[in-house]
């Protein structure tokens, strides 16, 4: 009896050595929804409110509707009958998690169903890359479509086709404000001549005419006369004793991007938002 009670202590301490050093995210629970077994790294999600999930039910770790969404998708698993694999948005005690899942229903020898095992993997990185890559792919269709709009196009046309892609480009950033500043070098002042802007935002255009360039020679047009674009995250964080930060305070901007536009090697203006 020594030696058996010896082996299943030895089974058990393996058994819970695996479970604490395997990567993923693995648990069981029976047809009733309590967790019967789980991994360290399932514990560690919840371990500002358990020591262990084992014996909880999903209604006790989840919100209604994110153990409502568990619930459907074990339902799915046993309809099925076999392993089923989906993206899943998990409530834990750090936040949401997007976990790559797949569940696989457990049945006894008679066929009855016992429960699911899931076995989930964190891909909330690889789903912020893949979207944001998808972003940046829509916004160059934008792009080569405003570009195509201009090929061709009469002089009368210019403005609507110009505001329109002003619109677009500000609608896809998501950005307050969209607009076109001209520089006149020899008269030394810089103009708003187009603007967009997004719903219950102030208009600026009439505020930002013959503004003298001067203001914005330490941080903005010489950026733009080397053709580089001049991103601010965040207007705060600029000198506070430049003429930029007091302009852009004074308009409410907390974060801009602008890139310069050239005509034939010179320096026109600039595109902001």
């Amino acid at each position: 009896m020594s030696k058996k009670n010896d082996q299943l202590r030895r089974q058990n301490d393996l058994y819970k050595r695996v479970l604490s050093s395997i990567p993923d995210f693995l648990a069981y629970k029976n047809t009733s929804g309590i967790f019967e077994v789980s991994s360290e790294g399932v514990n560690q999600l919840y371990k500002n409110r358990f020591d262990s999930i084992i014996g909880k039910t999903v209604d006790e770790i989840y919100s209604k509707d994110a153990a409502q969404n568990v619930k459907e998708l074990d339902k799915e698993a046993y309809s099925l009958g076999k392993s089923i694999n989906r993206l899943f948005e998990a409530e834990t005690d750090d936040g949401l998690l997007m976990l790559d899942s797949t569940r696989t229903p457990i049945y006894d020898d008679k066929g009855n169903e016992m429960g699911i095992l899931s076995i989930s993997r964190d891909v909330s990185e690889l789903v912020k890359v893949k979207n944001r890559l998808e972003e940046i792919s829509y916004i160059q269709t934008v792009i080569i479509e405003i570009s195509r709009s201009f090929v061709g196009a009469k002089a009368q046309d210019f403005t609507g086709i110009l505001n329109q892609s002003l619109s677009k480009l500000g609608s896809i950033l998501d950005a307050d404000r969209s607009y076109l500043f001209t520089y006149n070098f020899i008269e030394n002042t810089m103009n708003n001549t187009y603007e967009w802007t997004n719903n219950n935002i102030k208009s600026q255009i009439g505020d930002m005419q013959d503004i003298p360039i001067t203001d914005y020679l330490q941080g903005w047009v010489d950026v733009h006369r080397e053709n580089e674009y001049l991103l601010v995250s965040d207007v705060e964080l600029l000198d506070k004793s430049t003429n930029l930060y007091n302009i852009l305070q004074f308009q409410n901007v907390k974060s801009l991007l602008t890139m310069p536009i050239f005509i034939e090697g010179e320096c026109y203006g600039f595109v902001g938002f």
